[in-house]
């Protein structure tokens, strides 16, 4: 799953994808310019830490239009993907140690390439792909001991994504992400609501 999810959404930014453009249901508008959006959504931890939190970022952003339904662009942003915690016991051989309570947050900014391209009538596909510079703060609490330590440090983001233009201007969509902080306990997938606004 992975891996076909980088692979689309690297083909749709390096090298534009097939669209049928004289069909008489695409839309013709160009899509190029500024635009801004703003997601929200759930996030899954895939790393060391478990569970799921709220997430959000908010994106800048400027297009081409490269041929008829199809647009390439920058990005540029802030990625909030959440806070995580967790509560384990490490057995050792004299016994038992803990419970350590573990929490870790993630955020930072965000620098990449975006594609969109038109399918039928006001429906289209988004894919991105970039590098996420993020702040990490971690902390443990053991036998009422309280410690805690900041990161920074770079990774990288993919995600693909299905929208509706509401006007010409507007559109909302659907969104699936992934973001792996550089050695981070914290990666993440990304289920989020986005809405878009071209200039």
């Amino acid at each position: 799953m992975f891996k076909a999810l980088v692979s689309l959404a690297i083909s749709g930014i390096a090298l534009p994808i097939f669209v049928h453009s004289s069909s008489a249901e695409a839309s013709d508008a160009e899509k190029g310019g500024f635009f801004v959006d703003a997601d929200v959504g759930k996030s899954t931890s895939i790393g060391s830490l478990d569970g799921s939190s709220s997430s959000y970022s908010g994106t800048l952003g400027y297009r081409w239009d490269v041929r008829p339904g199809i647009a390439l662009g920058i990005e540029a942003g802030y990625k909030n993907i959440g806070h995580f915690e967790e509560t384990i016991t490490i057995p050792e051989p004299s016994g038992a140690v803990g419970p350590y309570s573990f929490r870790e947050s993630s955020r930072g900014f965000f620098l990449g390439a975006n594609g969109r391209f038109d399918l039928i009538r006001d429906w289209y596909l988004t894919s991105r792909l970039g590098a996420f510079r993020y702040h990490d703060e971690h902390s443990v609490i053991y036998d009422g001991t309280f410690s805690s330590w900041k990161d920074f440090d770079t990774g990288w983001y993919v995600g693909i994504g299905f929208g509706y233009d509401v006007n010409q201007n507007f559109s909302v969509g659907l969104n699936y992400n992934r973001s792996d902080p550089h050695n981070s306990d914290v990666g993440t997938r990304e289920l989020s609501l986005s809405a878009e606004y071209r200039f």
